[in-house]
């Protein structure tokens, strides 16, 4: 059992170590930083009731689950193998009566998945994923995917632990190739009471063409 403590009280995630071809089943490093940093800058970048946020490789929920915690409208997102452990979380954390969040399936690159997302929202105002940027093939794929999802008015942010050196090499530099300016965010932003030296928090902003 994972707990991390918010401004909203304790969130309890079970993982799940037997979960098959997939990393899902495990909140790595990245997830609660990214979750503490939406914490501490909430106010600043108005983040709240009705912010319409929408979640990339949810794996067990933790951020999706926080971010419907203080009002935001989430669809949080993962593969078909994870969706089980993702809504147990979810289940035993929120009062869905209470709370707006939905649970969708999305593989990176999936026409009719991404295409039944916007059919249900037009546009995001956050787009994020922590610990997803871990596999060079899946680089593409998942940039794709949050241009389909995004506008220039979207805040993404990426947050990670490197895992495959290539895999980051490659996501900085596809990311300019992509029509997205890309910025680190330094640790001293980052929530004192949950930093890492190890986690990489990136924002993107979606370059305007026209």
């Amino acid at each position: 059992m994972f707990t991390l403590e918010t401004c909203e009280g304790e969130i309890r995630i079970q993982e799940n170590s037997k979960m098959l071809y997939s990393s899902g089943g495990t909140v790595w490093s990245s997830s609660p930083v990214l979750c503490k940093y939406f914490e501490k800058h909430r106010r600043k970048m108005k983040i709240g009731k009705n912010t319409k946020c929408l979640e990339l490789g949810a794996g067990c929920g933790l951020i999706g689950i926080f971010m419907a915690k203080i009002g935001c409208r989430v669809v949080i997102t993962d593969q078909e193998v994870v969706l089980p452990t993702l809504e147990k979380n979810i289940n035993s954390n929120l009062d869905k009566s209470e709370v707006d969040i939905q649970v969708r399936e999305l593989s990176w690159g999936n026409e009719e998945q991404i295409t039944g997302i916007i059919k249900k929202e037009t546009s995001f105002d956050i787009i994020y994923g922590s610990d997803i940027v871990f596999n060079v093939n899946m680089v593409d794929p998942l940039l794709e995917t949050i241009n389909k999802l995004s506008s220039t008015r979207t805040l993404i942010f990426i947050c990670y632990e490197i895992r495959d050196p290539d895999a980051h090499k490659y996501f900085l530099e596809r990311v300019p190739e992509h029509h997205y300016d890309i910025k680190e965010i330094p640790m001293s932003k980052h929530h004192q009471d949950c930093s890492d030296e190890r986690v990489l928090l990136y924002q993107l902003n979606k370059i305007d063409l026209e």
